[in-house]
């Protein structure tokens, strides 16, 4: 009806103002976290919870077997079926923890490096920590609560810097990142917990056959996000194995600059979508303009953001990690065309999720997961800039390959014209802009002060930008005010 249309609208937008405000809470602590801890640690400290993360996220992929996902397609679930799912989780999670502890001999000889000795064991505890409080973050999407959730991630945010900064003064090194990183989860878990507890108590009880169509949906996600993790994950794997743990502790840095604004930006996309896509999953027609809409959103925001760091990229990496960190330079700037690529693609999870075609998306990380290696391996035989090129040319090249094995079988009646167009427009004249304006910065005017180019080169990409795109413009911003 047409009044559920508009207390969706409304929901989206309140939903989304909160998430947004969150989101960029969250992540201007989350730049000044290595803004500040670089002065404190090296760059081997860096390269060494690289792999941690990486170790660490691999575990959790396994830890539920994506029924978390599978909980967005379910509009009812009733308490013992969810209170059986919570138990499995943790169980779940003990399991892997003991796996993770009996490999990690394995893995620290594999890098050759033994502190991962202690390390590995240590950041696991974080793994059955998160997955006790992930299922009432869940509901809590799934109720719109969008403020509640903003304000756990500005408190997890604040306490994990503050304490992060206060154990690397104590020269704590790696650790400090370890510790800040386990207190932060702690917290976390303790509030979703604490304000989830009152709409959906648990009780114990395990119940397999109750919850075999979660697994059955959930099985595939997590094949699915295996496949996909080790694609995405390849470039640190091969670097902190074929490269110092220097060079991996300054790549990675740099890639968390890429990863982070499409990350916000399409975490607050995903966030608020889900629900009100989810609302409509029987309406063919509406999903295909919902999601072009989002597309076409995404892919404006995103250019806006990755053009402005390829533009800046020396500027934003001398304040932010120091000129020792300059002559990862040109990797921040190849990888912002990987971090296009990645928020465009990445749009689409919300229709996987709220149509449950895991299957589709377990076929599309089983192409990654064989095709992306070979492009970073390639590019690695030759150096570290080379591995650089590769990735990114290939997500590029990815966008296609997206549309025909996710988009087309989702969205039968969507054309590859419909599709490029809500990014091409906006990734073409962007690129003319930002190669003229680095052209100009770096070459005609390589000195200078650093805020006076930050100001005169940002106003005049945005006012060349928001031109070009006037008409788009408007009509966002006439979606935010919600006329």
């Amino acid at each position: 009806s047409i009044n559920h249309c508009m207390s969706l609208r409304k929901a989206a937008i309140k939903g989304g103002s909160w998430t947004m405000l969150g989101a960029v809470i969250t992540a201007i602590i989350q730049i000044l976290r290595p803004t500040i801890l670089t002065r404190f640690l090296e760059k081997s400290d860096f390269g060494l919870m690289a792999i941690l993360m990486v170790v660490l996220g691999f575990t959790n992929i396994f830890s539920d077997l994506g029924v978390s996902v599978a909980l967005f397609s379910e509009k009812k679930i009733s308490k013992r079926e969810y209170s059986s799912l919570y138990w499995m989780s943790l169980i779940l999670a003990l399991i892997l923890y003991l796996l993770l502890f009996l490999i990690t001999p394995l893995i620290a000889s594999f890098y050759h490096l033994s502190e991962l000795n202690t390390l590995i064991p240590l950041i696991g505890i974080e793994l059955i920590i998160s997955i006790a409080g992930r299922q009432f973050q869940i509901f809590k999407q799934k109720e719109l609560n969008f403020r509640q959730l903003a304000i756990i991630d500005i408190i997890y945010a604040l306490v994990s810097i503050a304490s992060a900064v206060i154990l690397a003064y104590l020269n704590y090194g790696v650790l400090s990142l370890v510790y800040s990183s386990l207190l932060g989860a702690a917290l976390r878990t303790f509030l979703l917990i604490s304000l989830g507890w009152k709409s959906h108590p648990l009780s114990f009880c395990l119940d397999l056959k109750a919850n075999k169509r979660f697994y059955k949906v959930g099985i595939f996600q997590t094949g699915s996000q295996v496949l996909d993790y080790i694609a995405t994950q390849i470039d640190v794997i091969i670097i902190g194995k074929f490269f110092s743990v220097s060079e991996l502790g300054g790549y990675n840095l740099i890639k968390q600059l890429i990863i982070r604004p499409y990350g916000i930006l399409n975490s607050v996309i995903t966030k608020v979508s889900i629900p009100v896509l989810a609302s409509i999953n029987d309406q063919l027609d509406r999903l295909k303009e919902k999601y072009l809409e989002m597309l076409k959103m995404v892919s404006f925001l995103n250019v806006i953001l990755y053009s402005l760091i390829a533009i800046f990229a020396q500027e934003i990496i001398i304040i932010l990690y120091g000129e020792n960190y300059l002559d990862n330079k040109i990797f921040l700037q190849i990888l912002c065309f990987w971090g296009i690529a990645a928020s465009i693609n990445n749009a689409a999870g919300s229709l996987i999720i709220i149509l449950g075609k895991t299957r589709r998306d377990f076929i599309w990380s089983a192409i990654r997961f064989l095709t992306n290696p070979i492009a970073i391996i390639a590019g690695a035989t030759f150096s570290l800039l080379a591995m650089v090129w590769a990735n990114s040319i290939y997500g590029l090249v990815t966008l296609i390959i997206y549309f025909y094995v996710i988009v087309k079988p989702i969205l039968k009646i969507i054309s590859f014209k419909d599709y490029t167009n809500t990014f091409i427009n906006f990734i073409l004249p962007a690129l003319i802009m930002v190669g003229g304006l680095i052209y100009i910065k770096d070459v005609l005017l390589s000195t200078g002060n650093i805020m006076i180019h930050l100001i005169i080169f940002s106003l005049l990409y945005l006012t060349l930008y928001l031109g070009i795109h006037f008409k788009f413009t408007r009509n966002l911003l006439s979606f935010i005010k919600g006329k």
